[in-house]
């Protein structure tokens, strides 16, 4: 809701990036929403400009689209975005057990 204004309920992790440069570590989420309230702001700030419902064919030709929204917002439109299933796995020797994100096909999700 932070830059939309939407209210939306988190289904799933869809994707994660982490890319370790020489001089920064960056990690980058993608989840899967669904609009549960809110309305999407009527003057958007300059961050989310082009914030927005677009069909396949208006994404491809956005030119200053990054490429990792775009491959997102591909996935998205031809159903091939997956949830990634949170899983508890045990803690090598006494360490505790961690949390791992493992993909699964959506439509066995419940």
């Amino acid at each position: 809701m932070e830059e939309t204004g939407l209210q939306c309920r988190a289904i799933g992790m869809v994707g994660f990036r982490n890319r370790a440069d020489s001089d920064v570590n960056t990690s980058y989420a993608v989840f899967l929403l669904e609009v549960i309230g809110g309305e999407r702001f009527t003057q958007p700030t300059e961050e989310i400009a082009q914030c927005g419902f677009y069909t396949l064919s208006q994404i491809q030709e956005m030119p200053r689209l990054a490429p990792l929204s775009r491959t997102v917002a591909t996935a998205a439109l031809t159903a091939e975005l997956h949830l990634l299933r949170p899983i508890t796995v045990p803690g090598l020797g006494d360490r505790p057990p961690f949390t791992f994100f493992i993909g699964s096909d959506r439509s066995t999700q419940s």
